[in-house]
């Protein structure tokens, strides 16, 4: 019988068996995402495999503005909404998170009105921040990224 370890495994086993039969592939780009790079198995990171690792921080206040304004395009918004001081006051919040606050506001403006919910105002982004988990990075997080990359770099280098 097998835990959850064998699984692992086994299907670590399975993609880089896959992954080596794709050297012979044309035109085949495997990519992989991970915020914990460094819980990433060894043998995933040999030459032929991932053999380029690109670290994408999270959006700067430009890019965090970007992200809010996809996420509300479709979302009537008051008048006293300031997306800009939205993506001020969310240093280090992913795209998922802001897009999981645009989500909560404009629910929180549902929960408030029912039978009538016209518009996502700025109490409603403040009652989804107060409801939200602290963002998944922080400064220890994000140093902890780069001495990895820093790490990285030295062993491929």
């Amino acid at each position: 019988g097998g835990g959850g370890g064998d699984a692992s495994v086994r299907l670590l086993s399975t993609l880089l068996t896959e992954m080596d039969g794709m050297e012979l592939a044309t035109g085949v780009l495997v990519l992989g995402a991970t915020n914990r790079p460094q819980a990433v198995d060894a043998a995933l990171l040999r030459p032929g495999r991932f053999d380029a690792l690109l670290y994408v921080p999270p959006p700067d206040e430009e890019g965090r503005l970007a992200v809010l304004k996809v996420h509300t395009k479709h979302i009537p918004l008051a008048q006293d909404v300031d997306l800009a001081g939205i993506a001020r006051d969310t240093c280090n919040f992913t795209g998922a998170e802001l897009a999981n606050l645009c989500r909560e506001a404009a629910l929180a403006a549902v929960r408030e009105n029912m039978e009538d919910a016209r518009e996502v105002a700025a109490r409603h982004f403040a009652d989804a921040r107060c409801t939200m988990r602290a963002p998944a990075l922080d400064a220890s997080v994000l140093e902890e990224f780069a001495a990895w990359m820093t790490t990285r770099q030295r062993l491929t280098s």
